[in-house]
This record gives C-alpha cells, sequence and structure tokens, in this order.
C-alpha cells in the first residue's frame, strides 16, 4: 500500500509532531470522557466511546469488537484472573487494507480483554505516530470504565436471573407485574407447576430434578415467542407474562406447552415418575393488584392439578 506518495512519506509523517495538534487533544479529551462516562449501559458507552475517537482524531471512522458476550459476562462476574493465560501486551496493530489503513487498540482492564477500538482512515489518509499515540492513550482511559459498565450491566442481569434455567427470577417477574398494573396494561397469566417433582427429588436426587425444571424451561422457549416475560417463581412453578391477549388464546398455549415438555428426552425414572405440568390461566382486572393476580392463577392451577391426579388414579 502506498499512502501519500511512498514508504518514505510515512517515515516523513511520522517523524513529526504537531503541537496544536496535541494542544487540542488534551482540550477536547476531558470533554470527550465525560460523554463517556454520562453513558447509561454498555451499549451506548460504546458508541461514545467511537464517537470520541472520531472527534479526537479527525477523518477516521471508529468500532469496537467485542470479545463474547457470554463468555465475557461470566468473567466479569468471576475473578477474571488473565484472560487466556496472559494479557495481549500489544499497544497497537496496524491494518492495511486496499486504499486504507486500519488501527486496532486493544481494550484491557483488570486483566480482562473486552474487545478492540478499531480505528479506520479515511481512503490515502495515513494515522501518525502522534495521532496513534493519542488513540493509544484514549483507549487505556476508557478501557477501565467499560469494564466497569459491563461488570454493574452483568450483576444487574444476574440479580434478575434464575441461576438454573436461564430465566426471569421472582425479582424480575414482580417488577414487570407491577409495571403492568401500574400502566393498568391488560395481561393474562400462565402459571405451571410441575407434577410429580417432589416424587422424583425423594426417589432418584435433586440432580434428576433439576434435569426435569431445565426441560420445561425448554419447552417454554419453544413455545412461547420472544420478548415474553417466562419466570420461574421458584421450586416447581413457572409463570409466563401475556399483555394484551385473552383467557382462551392462554389456555391453547398451555395446551402447546404441555406437549412440548412431552417432547423433552427425560431419563426412563424421571418420565415415569413426573406426571407433566399442571396449567392455571387467569385475566387480569381492573385495579387488581400483583398479588391477588398471582394468588388467583394459583388457585386455578391447584384446581387443575387435583382433577389432574384424580383423573391418574
Amino acid at each position: 500500500m502506498t499512502v501519500r506518495g511512498s514508504v518514505a512519506a510515512i517515515s516523513a509523517v511520522d517523524d513529526a509532531w504537531d503541537d496544536q495538534a496535541e494542544i487540542e487533544f488534551l482540550r477536547f479529551l476531558p470533554v470527550v470522557l465525560e460523554e463517556v462516562l454520562a453513558a447509561p449501559a454498555p451499549e451506548s458507552m460504546s458508541e461514545a466511546i467511537c464517537r470520541g475517537a472520531e472527534e479526537l482524531v479527525y477523518g477516521v471512522d471508529a468500532r469496537i469488537d467485542a470479545s463474547d458476550p457470554a463468555r465475557l459476562s461470566s468473567r466479569l462476574l468471576d475473578d477474571p484472573g488473565r484472560l487466556n493465560g496472559a494479557v495481549a501486551d500489544t499497544i497497537w496493530a496496524l491494518e492495511f487494507h486496499p486504499g486504507q489503513v486500519g488501527l486496532r487498540l486493544p481494550l484491557t482492564a483488570h486483566g480482562l480483554a473486552l474487545g478492540d477500538l478499531v480505528v479506520v482512515a479515511a481512503p490515502g489518509r495515513w494515522i501518525s505516530l502522534q495521532e496513534r499515540m493519542q488513540l493509544r492513550r484514549f483507549a487505556e482511559l476508557v478501557a477501565p470504565v467499560m469494564h466497569d459498565s459491563l461488570a454493574n450491566a452483568a450483576l444487574r442481569q444476574a440479580a434478575l436471573t434464575d441461576q438454573l434455567t436461564g430465566l426471569s427470577n421472582r425479582r424480575a417477574l414482580d417488577r414487570e407485574l407491577d409495571r403492568m398494573c401500574t400502566e393498568r396494561r391488560g395481561v393474562c397469566l400462565l402459571l405451571l407447576d410441575i407434577d410429580g417433582l417432589k416424587e422424583v427429588n425423594d426417589t432418584l436426587g435433586y440432580e434428576q430434578g433439576d434435569h426435569l425444571i431445565c426441560a420445561l424451561a425448554v419447552a417454554l422457549r419453544e413455545t412461547v415467542g420472544e420478548g415474553t416475560v417466562i419466570a420461574r417463581m421458584g421450586g416447581d412453578e413457572f409463570v409466563v407474562l401475556l399483555p394484551e391477549s385473552t383467557a382462551k388464546k392462554v389456555r391453547k398455549l398451555g395446551r402447546k406447552v404441555r406437549k412440548a415438555l412431552a417432547r423433552q428426552p427425560l431419563p426412563p425414572g424421571v418420565a415415569a415418575l413426573s406426571g407433566g405440568v399442571s396449567v392455571g390461566v387467569v385475566e387480569g382486572r381492573v385495579g387488581e393488584t400483583p398479588r391477588q393476580l398471582l394468588r388467583r392463577a394459583a388457585r386455578s392451577m391447584r384446581s387443575q392439578k387435583r382433577r389432574r391426579s384424580s383423573d391418574r388414579r
């Protein structure tokens, strides 16, 4: 690749130092960092970091190539140590593309590689040594801030997630129900209870019982649409919130969930002891509190559980 005529021209640009450009960089750096710190979530923070790089060095486009989100989230909540045995000590890596040059800067904080800040120059433009050093300083400053934002987001998510199934937990369910009742949104509620879980736990052990719980979680994910709140209340009880629906549609969904659970692969002993799932369906009433709604759903579920138990006998 030839930039500004020749390799010699590149060396001349790299050897040059622009004091005025350094003054402008130091003047705008606090403003850019303030915008990054004000970002409320990791996604908006990434956008602020990219905008900041483009404002600090004119004539470039920036993006963030993040590390694998699932793996990164688990490392954030644990003691990360060093990723893959050692933290990358690369200061920057120049990338040459047809007619363009790019710069890849590692975003590393607390021994964890968060991703790379990738800066691509306009066609025919070189990124000078001075600019590379400025961008490196910027990356070193924003990486710890990005780490803290990601860690806080991971903690918030963990606080609202059931560890066994990965579904929402009771705290997340209560929050969503409170919001729906406050906004007076119409909602139908599906409450499911696994039949025979106690017998599985007592006879085969809690590990097999967990297998049954996870099987219902998979059946719910397969059956219920995207964006619907599915929560494990605890033990063998699950709740699905269906806004702007009807009791008839929800009963139909309950039958689909029961069939989906029957298709899940279960060990023979578990399948023999478990009787499927009992389903309670209620439609929210005007002025009803979340507690009242859940209480009616539990009564509906217990009524069906008695009927199913009587039928099996």
